[in-house]
């Protein structure tokens, strides 16, 4: 009989609030969980006051938290505390962590307990403008670690070539997606209602999306709109109040601030079409977005930027590019005239989002986790 392997996990992420790295941390540990063979325990960065988005990990037996601060964030000297105590008490196997600018601090601080037993995951390391001081800190982190997970696979190349490294100490961690069972096919479920779950932000084009939305002036077009994250970068004035201007500048919008991941996915199935559009800036980006591959799970099409990654995803030819408001507006025209584009696009989509769930994600990376495992068996 194998040994339980005891996982822990640490980002500084507020569970509190969703968004797409407190989904990313909950997706992490309810993935492992589906293995009764892994105990996982979180560290909570922030206090949980709101369980609306860890009550999924709730029904599982090997699950638990260490919550041990009750205002404010844990800081970094009590992270390294926590994951010191794991370690040296509990003998812990595995720790994964989140966060650049953290993993630099605990490579420098911790103790030899956890050498060779991290698996570290960067959202973010400065890839565009990255500088020797970067590199180096990459470097130390490299020789600490057990695993360096990577997003994508053009993430994974550019840490090979910026560390002038073909160590195999890379791995492959995509976003996940829990198993949803639909139909075949959902464009029969036809109704007038494009989808944007996400930040409200300016890098993900809000408010841009409502302006545009407004210009079809279509008046049995809906638009819903789910998020509370405000996030004001790159930095405009009064944003915002701006932004909550936009969402009531038209009867036709909907905004649900606050929902669990179960009712998002809800609106996805009632929904068309999804909306991950982008400002250019982010058009060389390495990751993808775990929310394009929610709404493919549905079958449903996305409206998205045309970029070297989504290319290598989804085909040069995937007929719902838009890099310009006025693409924008029109491949929403097109996707609702055309059912035939409609449905290539869905189905586009819907084949990547596949390799994205927990079962298939779980069963590349278990060999990994079970060399972490002491004493277990190969």
């Amino acid at each position: 009989m194998n040994r339980m392997r005891k996982i822990a996990i640490y980002a500084e992420i507020d569970l509190n609030i969703i968004d797409g790295s407190s989904i990313w941390l909950v997706s992490l540990a309810e993935m492992l969980l589906q293995d009764n063979n892994n105990s996982v325990k979180v560290i909570v960065y922030k206090s949980i006051k709101n369980k609306q988005l860890i009550n999924p990990l709730l029904k599982y037996k090997n699950f638990h938290m260490v919550d041990s601060h009750s205002t404010g964030k844990l800081t970094q000297i009590g992270a390294l505390q926590q994951i010191d105590l794991l370690f040296s008490k509990e003998k812990f196997d595995l720790l994964i962590v989140r966060g650049f600018n953290f993993s630099k601090f605990l490579v420098s601080n911790s103790n030899d307990l956890i050498r060779n037993k991290v698996w570290f995951y960067f959202t973010d390391f400065p890839t565009s403008q990255s500088n020797k001081d970067d590199i180096e800190q990459f470097k130390r982190i490299l020789k600490f670690s057990n695993k360096i997970l990577c997003q994508t696979n053009e993430l994974l190349q550019y840490y090979k070539q910026k560390l002038n490294t073909n160590d195999n100490i890379f791995l492959l961690l995509p976003p996940l997606l829990p198993k949803i069972h639909t139909t075949s096919n959902t464009s029969f479920l036809i109704n007038n209602q494009i989808i944007y779950a996400g930040k409200l932000s300016p890098y993900w084009m809000m408010p841009n999306m409502i302006f545009a939305f407004n210009k079809i002036k279509d008046p049995k077009l809906k638009f819903l709109i789910i998020g509370n994250k405000f996030h004001n970068h790159p930095y405009k004035e009064n944003y915002k109040e701006m932004v909550k201007k936009a969402l009531s500048s038209n009867t036709n919008i909907k905004w649900i601030e606050s929902a669990s991941r179960e009712e998002v996915f809800r609106n996805i199935k009632e929904s068309y079409i999804g909306i991950s559009w982008r400002d250019s800036s982010l058009d060389h980006s390495m990751e993808i977005s775990t929310k394009v591959l929610e709404y493919g799970l549905f079958h449903k099409p996305v409206i998205l930027n045309r970029t070297k990654l989504h290319e290598n995803l989804f085909g040069t030819d995937y007929p719902l590019y838009a890099n310009s408001e006025l693409e924008f507006i029109k491949k929403i025209k097109l996707a609702f005239d055309n059912k035939d584009i409609y449905n290539l696009a869905a189905e586009r989509i819907h084949q990547v989002s596949l390799r994205h769930t927990f079962d298939s994600v779980y069963q590349k990376i278990l060999p990994h986790i079970k060399g972490s495992s002491r004493g277990e068996n190969q």
